[in-house]
């Protein structure tokens, strides 16, 4: 499931790969698999015999969404509470093995599988249209589960962070990097899973994210401060206008960003679990996913469909009358 490779530079590379499956997705499984590769990486970097590590997929896909099966079934908040702290873990250790992490995002990464490129140091994309990058779990009534609220916001400031996260956009690799999501793109996969990543981490002496850094601040300020509070209850009223308090998932995102933003990252990530939870819960947000993601699918894929009947073809068909 996840492949550890060294280099004689002390460069690890993990490459995701999950057995009978077409794609890598981010469920219990890939959670479970990556605690004793963790384990090793700090092992390794205790012994001073690791340069930095390298993130990439077998597939071509680099890593998608959570399980929204086990989100939508979930009987209580504390299972819905265990499971985001359990995918937060995952995300904080690979920030803090202690040296830089890249992911070289050779394929589609959304949702949870973004959000696990997020929690790298540095995010390479390779340069292809097909290729999308992005969080759209807003367009299922949902918000990202790991962290990503919080890390957008450290990484693009409080405005930036809720227009991404707020229309659930997905990017191709050339509008992530004008965006300020990704780093940097590749236009070969030898460049993208290689060439780049090694060139950068050679370069970068230690890992260590802008919020686990002394003295270091959100960009453009936090809801502590005037101006911003005063944008924050801008934002608030184009939603009431917009959405009339129908969709609680952008009110949930604001909320974040606002609270989290006054306390250091940690806090703010705890801040983000009981928000999440909560919207979980919501009868609100379980009629969307279950509109929205299964409904949807299984009328896409004629489950539903009566025996006997194919795939039809709707014409509008225009009748003359002549005197």
């Amino acid at each position: 499931m996840i492949k550890y490779k060294k280099d004689i530079n002390n460069i690890a590379t993990l490459m995701l790969d999950m057995e009978y499956r077409g794609k890598n997705v981010i469920n219990h499984e890939i959670v479970d698999a990556f605690i004793p590769v963790i384990q090793h990486l700090q092992h390794e970097k205790t012994k001073k015999v690791l340069k930095g590590v390298i993130i990439t997929s077998n597939k071509k896909n680099f890593l998608e969404g959570g399980d929204l099966e086990y989100l939508y079934n979930a009987k209580s908040a504390e299972e819905v509470l265990f499971f985001t702290r359990q995918l937060k873990q995952l995300f904080r250790d690979i920030e803090r093995p202690g040296v830089p992490v890249v992911a070289a995002i050779n394929g589609t990464a959304l949702g949870a599988g973004f959000e696990m490129a997020l929690a790298c140091h540095h995010r390479i994309a390779l340069d292809q249209p097909k290729i999308q990058v992005g969080l759209p779990e807003v367009k299922l009534g949902l918000i990202p589960g790991g962290g990503s609220v919080v890390r957008l916001m450290w990484l693009l400031g409080i405005e930036k962070s809720y227009q991404v996260l707020e229309e659930g956009r997905l990017y191709t690799p050339q509008e992530a990097l004008r965006a300020g999501i990704i780093d940097d793109t590749a236009q070969t996969p030898e460049e993208n899973d290689r060439k780049k990543p090694k060139t950068w981490l050679m370069e970068i002496e230690e890992g260590r994210r802008p919020w686990d850094r002394p003295q270091a601040s959100i960009p453009h300020g936090t809801a502590s401060q005037p101006h911003v509070n005063a944008l924050i209850q801008k934002l608030n009223m184009q939603l009431v206008k917009q959405k009339q308090l129908n969709f609680p998932a952008q009110h949930t995102i604001l909320n974040i960003l606002a609270e989290g933003s006054k306390v250091d990252f940690d806090t703010a990530s705890s801040i983000e679990s009981r928000y999440y939870t909560e919207l979980i819960c919501n009868k609100v947000t379980k009629n969307m996913i279950r509109a929205f993601w299964f409904d949807y699918n299984a009328i896409q894929s004629g489950e539903r469909r009566q025996k006997g009947f194919g795939n039809s073809v709707l014409k509008k068909s225009v009748s003359l009358v002549l005197d």
